[in-house]
């Protein structure tokens, strides 16, 4: 398991979350199941803000940036953005002054949008907020609101959108050791971690707390829902890896070559061959299979468009049944398919 008691951490979220079984959502889809069990992860129980995953990231972020002296934090993202709330809430519960530089990606101007939810919090928990247009590139005006902070003699830390630096990602390795824990003391033998995919920093976190514990990261897949699924597959890795050389510096394999006659990554985590993410044959001499090392293409893809029914994130239709048999493709009705994605687990007994 990762060792992360090296880098500071404000506790916040109350740990470990629990882990619960979607008993209704598995009543609906009964026999359709094929005897996969459904499980989800409550990041959502916090006991301030409002709850929420961020939570994790800034128990480092904010741990970070206390151990540098700051006094502020400023932060980016949508205007009714879950992380800027809950990085509002962070900061006044730990001492710090928050700014957010929040976008208008969504073209709405109503009060319902503007003024309530996420962006009415915002000010309840004291941020002072810049609201820009959906097209301004809000990190770079974040890093200039900082300068000008820093020559009034403040000191400001910042992070980015979803709080996803290699920083932030370590609540999410943490994650990963805190999952396997858990199904160890429940009996269970982890068969998938799905999540959504929007800043990256989930499913990285995952991949490189998995990898740090000697397991294999493809167990962490995601389904992108802000970037395209070759752009989110390369920020993704970009930042697994990022994360995984804090997590585990010189965990990274020699230069030698593998059995399929391929050099691995100089880093822990690798691309697969675009070929294999896409169904293709082996690539590997004499047929071989690819190497097991990295996270795979094919587990950030966007489901096809208006098709009546889709698969489970891939793996779920690889789930053995109770009676030890491997049943066929697992198909969700189109009345719960958008339930995917927001952070189930998969358990095989």
């Amino acid at each position: 398991m990762a060792d992360l008691s090296r880098f500071p951490r404000l506790p916040l979220l109350g740990l470990p979350t629990p882990i619960e079984p979607l008993e209704g959502l598995s009543r609906h889809l009964g026999s359709a199941l094929s005897g996969v069990r459904l499980l989800v992860k409550r990041d959502d129980l916090a006991g301030f803000g409002g709850g929420g995953n961020k939570l994790r990231k800034l128990e480092f972020l904010l741990g970070a940036a206390r151990r540098e002296g700051a006094d502020t934090v400023i932060t980016v993202g949508a205007l009714q953005s879950n992380h800027a709330r809950l990085t509002a809430a962070a900061a006044a519960r730990s001492g710090f002054a928050c700014e957010l530089v929040l976008t208008r990606t969504v073209k709405r101007e109503d009060a319902d949008y503007t003024g309530s939810g996420n962006r009415f919090l915002d000010d309840l928990f004291g941020a002072r907020v810049h609201v820009l247009p959906g097209e301004a590139d809000a990190l770079a005006a974040a890093e200039e609101r900082a300068a000008r902070l820093r020559e009034q003699g403040r000191r400001v830390y910042v992070f980015p959108s979803g709080g996803s630096s290699a920083v932030g990602c370590l609540g999410y390795a943490a994650c990963a050791d805190e999952i396997l824990r858990q199904a160890d003391a429940m009996g269970l033998a982890l068969a998938n971690i799905v999540v959504p995919n929007g800043s990256s920093g989930t499913h990285a976190g995952l991949a490189a707390g998995l990898k740090a514990a000697g397991r294999d990261p493809r167990l962490a897949r995601s389904h992108t829902v802000l970037a395209p699924a070759e752009q989110a597959a390369a920020t993704t890795l970009a930042k697994a890896n990022a994360t995984l050389d804090l997590v585990a510096p010189g965990h990274a394999p020699r230069a030698r070559r593998d059995r399929c006659g391929r050099r691995p990554s100089r880093r822990g985590l690798r691309h697969p061959d675009r070929r294999h993410a896409r169904g293709g044959p082996p690539d590997g001499p004499n047929g071989g299979p690819p190497p097991r090392s990295g996270l795979q293409r094919q587990s950030l893809r966007r489901p096809p468009a208006r098709r009546p029914v889709r698969p489970l994130p891939a793996g779920f239709d690889r789930a053995l049944r109770h009676d030890g048999r491997r049943p066929g493709p697992l198909r969700l009705p189109r009345r719960v398919r958008s339930r995917i994605g927001a952070g189930f687990l998969s358990f095989r007994e």
